[in-house]
């Protein structure tokens, strides 16, 4: 698949779309198109194609009035070569197509123009050949009026054949540079074009450049009248179509192949590409609502009047409510362009369009097709048509100037490469090189035409290393393979993934999941290994919580800042830094020789798990965009959220007691080293949004110190009670910081928390969730820990072992099940149900006694309680990141995070506090005789069951009434998008319109 941006600042196909707070008005800034066109490079796209237009478009009377004051299309046109040369500039790769009239300019001026920017680009250059329309623009060059079409065509054809035997004059070998035999370039290999016996000659040649890198200079041509196909039969090698359905590509694909062949060319020498225009948002229903508030800008009468501006009409020709065809049909050629007319015919009959629907059909994307929604929704709708031989590629006209280009490289381009069908580097040197070996090396000896075959071999031969799509496209370990393969008719269809397209998501995925893993059982690992390290480096029990408290204070406090960091640095770097950060604090603290080493070095943990985590899971949010493989992915993921706890306990257990409680921590070296080599081999780098978020310094100050105070407040009072003082100062000092910083995020420009993250009532009920979750899990493991080890007399490996069918019902919950139903019933049901098992599993494990049987009862309840955390994890991990702005993934990610952190913080904390009241009370009036205090502690285990079931219930309540029903989402899905449609508004497809 092919595809070119079609570029034309400050307006798009969308009348006023200037207006829109998206689009730049720094378009005679060098500057906006060297960013546009790297953002171009970076999403591997063939070509930047700049069309043009030399008058300011004029109704029938001769009034621009209307076009300067809307700022309707045309009303600035910058030199299309010089813009060209300015993104030449600033790229290595990416194609320049200019526009450059034949009807004005005479052939020596347009061929020497192009081939010196062919030069300076490196063999990167198109020329987009027009003859112009319109009477304004005749009369700005001189003339009094536009010459029929018919002439304009004829003198298209000699200009076009004197501009290609200007280009011949110079041989391939004709520059020499002989410096011994004092010989610059070779005469007998430069020579005069040939006469042609159609008149005059237009030129005599030679032209004063050598050969193009290229060959020559790419042909590209746009008629869609009898005539200009006929000329783009003869002479074109790409063709930017205008065709308003499927059906109409794959005509007009099959007629100008045939057409071409009939003029005796390989008719795989020409590429057709229809222009889009695709409206993309994160989400199917945020990609409508866009194109809303694009037609929101639109006023009925200024796009009447552009109407008849375009078709020559007069206003009281304009009934908004008469039928368009017969409007049409009166001022049939007032466009210039046939085939647009009968584009135009086509649809007003078809769909029975007044001219008011015309007119803003017309003002909204001049009846190209529009598809709108999600990445993968749009990259759906391009395969499709790719795929069933209507089209060669695209042309990608944007509604709103750069914001809707960088949207589709930055989402659809991804999808696409993802399907198989577009590049991931770019092969060869020249854009001869990028539309593949048909289109040959360009070069031919003057008088003659090269055959493609031949062509094809010389371009073969001169390729290089193909360079990757810069700066960060994933890797293509074929690189001269070819996006195309003939298809049976000779259609074009997408290759087959290869080896040089596998997808390697799942794979990322995999990485994500280890980093994911190290840093969920690094909380319980460390906890086994406590007993032993304080024995080893001799610290008394008061100092042992601050090697669990140093940690979750820096990691607590930090993961807003860190997801923001990686929205802001970019999520693979952000990624790679927390795994290698991860790592060398594990080391220092498994080499800790004191009490304080060992301290700052969980610290330093909290740091780098602070940016790890979020970068983690917005990575995973950011590359599963498809809704069956997004519930498969969090399925996964949430499999490993909630079960590597226990894998902690299992493999602090073996570690422990075969090797060493230092090898705790410097096993995270190991799973960082896979984590790293896999992130560079597996995860696509997103790159960096045009716009960067800002670090909003007061809310990075108010939050961390909240947080800091909340959670050091809960963990003081697991030590030394509720009613210490020390505890009550940092809760209130915490909860008046967070209501300071959720009122500054009301009121600064660059948010650290956008409150539109947490505020949607689905995510909002996730992360609620997510957190009360995480209290019921800190009591579950806690005192369970405790009753198997002290009660039931089990070692740290045994009861590692104990918790492995628990994880077991967590990944198969999770990931055969939720992933599975998510996409169907959505969250709202998930939540509900696995709250409920959930809740029943705890009721279960408060039938614990002394001497209880751990298959009996122990194994039903967890179980149980496996299944569904599993249903929780899998939905509300999806639905907490889900709908958010690309810009936002890191924070909502962070966010996740921290309800988890927080939600643990209050679960160890309240929950050792209400079992130990409830095995004091047990004691109180009875004697100290071992089998009491093992009673008393029995009730204090289950009290903590039955407070964490109270817990998870909160969670059931939270999924039946927070969380929309799917019939509500959607419905609200297809408000949003004012469609038909059925789906949940962030997983439903949408086709063009």
């Amino acid at each position: 698949m092919h595809l070119i941006a079609m570029v034309t600042p400050p307006t798009s196909q969308y009348a006023e779309n200037w207006r829109h707070p998206l689009s730049r008005t720094d378009w005679l800034d060098a500057r906006f198109y060297a960013d546009l066109a790297r953002t171009l490079e970076r999403g591997c796209f063939d070509m930047m194609f700049l069309p043009d237009a030399l008058a300011v478009p004029e109704d029938h009377t001769g009034d621009y009035a209307t076009t300067v004051r809307t700022g309707g299309k045309g009303t600035i046109y910058l030199d299309p070569v010089v813009v060209a040369a300015v993104a030449a500039g600033a790229t290595q790769h990416l194609g320049l197509g200019a526009t450059v009239s034949t009807t004005f300019l005479p052939p020596y001026a347009i061929a020497r123009t192009l081939l010196t920017l062919d030069h300076l680009s490196g063999g990167r250059t198109a020329w987009n050949i027009v003859t112009s329309t319109t009477d304004a623009e005749a009369r700005n060059l001189g003339l009094p009026a536009m010459p029929p079409k018919g002439e304009r065509y004829d003198h298209a054809d000699r200009v076009v054949q004197t501009v290609l035997d200007l280009w011949d004059t110079w041989q391939p070998d004709a520059l020499t540079l002989d410096r011994p035999g004092r010989v610059f370039a070779a005469p007998a290999r430069i020579g005069r074009i040939p006469a042609r016996g159609d008149g005059p000659p237009l030129s005599r040649g030679p032209i004063t450049l050598p050969r193009s890198p290229q060959g020559r200079p790419v042909l590209m041509q746009a008629g869609a009248s009898d005539r200009g196909k006929a000329f783009a039969a003869r002479w074109a090698e790409v063709v930017f179509a205008s065709a308003d359905s499927p059906e109409a590509m794959r005509a007009l694909r099959t007629e100008l192949r045939e057409r071409a062949a009939a003029h005796g060319r390989d008719p795989d020498d020409l590429r057709v590409l229809p222009a889009v225009q695709p409206v993309v948002g994160p989400t199917d229903a945020a990609a409508h609502r866009r194109v809303t508030e694009l037609e929101d800008l639109l006023d009925e009468s200024e796009v009447l009047t552009v109407l008849g501006r375009l078709l020559h009409a007069a206003p009281d020709e304009l009934d908004p409510d008469a039928d368009a065809a017969r409007l049409i049909e009166a001022h049939r050629g007032s466009t210039g362009s046939d085939g647009f007319e009968e584009m135009l015919l086509r649809a007003c009959r078809a769909e029975g369009l007044t001219v008011r629907d015309l007119a803003v059909r017309q003002a909204m994307t001049q009846l190209k097709p529009q598809p709108t929604g999600s990445p993968a929704t749009v990259a759906e709708y391009l395969c499709d048509l790719f795929d069933s031989g209507a089209a060669d590629g695209f042309v990608v006209m944007s509604a709103l100037y750069p914001s809707s280009l960088t949207e589709f490289v930055d989402g659809v381009v991804p999808e696409l490469q993802r399907r198989g069908r577009f590049r991931r580097r770019y092969d060869g040197t020249t854009l001869r090189d990028r539309l593949g070996p048909s289109c040959g090396d360009g070069w031919s000896a003057p008088g003659s035409r090269t055959t493609s075959a031949a062509l094809a071999s010389s371009s073969v031969q001169r390729r290089t290393r193909p360079p990757r799509c810069p700066p960060e496209g994933r890797p293509m370990t074929d690189p001269t393979s070819s996006s195309l393969r003939a298809a049976p008719g000779g259609t074009t269809a997408a290759a087959a993934p290869t080896s040089s397209g596998r997808d390697h998501r799942w794979l990322g995925l995999a990485v994500i999941g280890v980093a994911q893993l190290m840093v969920v059982l690094d909380s319980t690992i460390v906890n086994i290994a406590l007993p032993t390290a304080q024995a080893d480096l001799g610290f008394d029990n008061d100092q042992r919580q601050w090697v669990v408290t140093a940690y979750s204070l820096a990691f607590g406090s930090l993961l807003l800042l860190g997801g923001r960091l990686s929205d802001l640095f970019g999520r693979r770097p952000a990624f790679v830094t927390g795994l290698i950060g991860f790592a060398a604090a594990s080391a220092l603290g498994g080499a800790a020789t004191s009490f304080e080493w060992l301290v700052a070095a969980r610290a330093l943990q909290g740091v780098f798990g602070a940016l790890l985590a979020p970068a983690a899971l917005s990575l995973l949010t950011t590359t599963f965009t498809d809704p069956r493989e997004r519930g498969k992915a969090f399925g996964i993921f949430g499999a490993i959220a909630g079960s590597g706890a226990a894998i902690g306990l299992l493999l602090g257990g073996v570690l422990t007691e075969y090797a060493s409680w230092r090898w705790c921590l410097y096993v995270n070296i190991l799973i960082a080293a896979v984590g790293v080599v896999g992130a560079f081999l597996y995860l696509h780098a997103v790159p960096r949004p045009a716009t960067r978020p800002h670090i909003d310094l007061p809310g990075v100050l108010t939050v961390t110190l909240g947080l800091v105070a909340i959670v050091y407040g809960f963990s003081n009072a697991e030590v030394n009670g509720w009613d210490d003082t020390l505890t009550a100062v940092c809760l209130v000092l915490g909860v008046a910081l967070l209501v300071g910083f959720v009122l500054l995020q009301r009121r600064v420009a660059h948010p650290l928390l956008p409150l539109r993250v947490v505020l949607d009532r689905d995510r909002g009920g996730a992360f609620l969730a997510i957190g009360l979750v995480a209290i019921g899990m800190f009591g579950l493991f806690l005192f369970l820990t405790y009753y198997l080890q002290l009660t039931l007399g089990f070692s740290a490996l045994q009861t590692g072992f104990a918790f492995l069918p628990m994880s077991a019902s967590i990944m198969l919950s999770s990931t055969l099940v939720g992933a599975r139903l998510l996409p169907r019933v959505g969250p709202r049901v998930l939540v509900t149900v696995g709250g409920s098992l959930a809740t029943i599993g705890m009721v279960l494990l408060t039938r614990i006694g002394v001497d209880t049987a751990y298959a009996t009862t122990v194994l039903p309840a967890i179980v149980v309680l496996g299944a569904g955390l599993g249903l929780i994890f899998s939905s509300s991990f999806a639905t907490a990141t889900s709908g958010v702005e690309r810009q936002d993934a890191g924070v909502a990610s962070a966010t996740v995070n921290t309800m988890q952190q927080v939600g643990g913080s209050i679960g160890t904390a309240l929950l050792s506090t209400l079992a130990a009241n409830a095995t004091a009370d047990y004691l109180v009036g009875r004697d100290a005789s071992p089998a009491v205090q093992a009673a008393a502690a029995l009730e204090g285990y289950q009290t903590a069951f039955w407070a964490s079931a109270i817990g998870f219930a909160l969670v059931t309540v939270v999924g039946a009434t927070v969380l929309r029903g799917q019939r509500d989402r959607v419905a609200r899905a297809a408000a949003a998008a004012d469609d038909d449609r059925t789906g949940v508004a962030a997983e439903a497809p949408v086709g063009a319109h």
